[in-house]
């Protein structure tokens, strides 16, 4: 398959490499979405004392269980920001079918 490259303010740049900076932005945007989403909307039945629940505060647990998914999320950002790091990604994607198979 030849790419072609299309000049981008005086950069040649790969219709493939900008589809997948796109691809890998909107991944980053709806995860983030996702702890968002899920932290705003806990479920009432958490709140009702006749439940049973873990031990310790009712309102402080599910916190502590969104920090967890947040923190990864943010970490997940921070590793795939370095070029060499997200090239390794979609290459070893390549390698496994992940795109002919999921996409």
């Amino acid at each position: 398959m030849r790419l072609e490259l299309q000049p981008v303010n005086g950069i040649a740049v790969s219709l493939r490499t900008v589809e997948r900076a796109v691809a890998h932005l909107r991944r980053d945007v709806f995860a983030q979405m996702a702890v968002d989403w899920v932290e705003q909307h806990l479920l009432e039945a958490l709140f009702r004392p006749g439940l049973t629940a873990r031990p310790g505060d009712r309102a402080e647990n599910p916190k502590k269980s969104i920090a967890s998914p947040r923190e990864m999320t943010s970490q997940e950002q921070r590793v795939l920001a370095d070029p060499k790091n997200r090239e390794a990604l979609d290459t070893q994607r390549q390698i496994n079918g992940f795109p002919t198979e999921f996409c």
